[in-house]
């Protein structure tokens, strides 16, 4: 569907009356960095609007990383595109909203161990994405009851939140909360490096001892 809707978009001699909207539940990586750039572009000239749903741990969003035919540098990783939309029964209002996340080399070394060691292809079933689109759903309600009439939010738009996107990108967020949080991955991906090498070393001694 995300290909679909880029080449549709892409497409000139298409007189949009409006922009092409893309929903999609669990979707994969599907293209590199220019695949990304050329996304964008189009985003801002205003010929699409993507709305990307997955849930926490969903095996199948995190991969896949990069092409096994393709360069392994980083910058040639596979990347995400569109309105992240991310089902969280942990989150307060049963979702967590982002676009055009900044992520380094830790956070996507963090996301390819969490898609061996935490990834689970039942968070990818449909009954599991209805089930947390309830929770988020009676969540953000609930959330919203506790506040006054004048603080209360409605549930906005794709293109509201397209118009209002700065509001969610990291450079209006905490930065420092960002780097540390970016080293505490680094930590955590680097004993995870030492743990594997532990153990292959330890079943190749096993071997050459038998």
């Amino acid at each position: 569907a995300t290909v679909t809707g880029f080449y549709l978009a892409c497409n000139n001699d298409l007189k949009l009356a409006s922009p092409i909207q893309i929903v999609t539940f669990a979707s994969p990586r599907v293209g590199g960095k220019e695949f990304q750039r050329s996304f964008q572009h189009l985003e801002d000239s205003g010929r699409i609007l993507y709305a990307r749903f997955t849930n926490v741990n969903d095996m199948i969003s995190l991969r896949p990383f990069w092409a096994i035919s393709g360069s392994w540098k980083f910058e040639d990783w596979y990347k995400h595109v569109g309105m992240h939309i991310c089902l969280d029964t942990r989150s307060i209002q049963g979702f967590d909203l982002d676009y055009r996340r900044i992520t380094g080399l830790p956070d996507e070394l963090w996301n390819l161990i969490k898609s061996y060691f935490c990834g689970n292809s039942k968070k990818s079933s449909i009954l599991e994405y209805h089930r947390r689109m309830r929770v988020a759903k009676k969540q953000f309600s609930i959330q919203q009851k506790r506040l006054s009439k004048r603080k209360r939010k409605k549930l906005i738009t794709l293109e509201e939140c397209y118009a209002l996107h700065e509001s969610f990108t990291e450079f209006d967020g905490d930065m420092k909360g960002s780097s540390s949080s970016s080293l505490l991955k680094l930590v955590l991906v680097a004993f995870f490096i030492v743990i594997e090498i532990g153990l292959l070393l330890r079943i190749m001694i096993w071997r050459w001892q038998k």
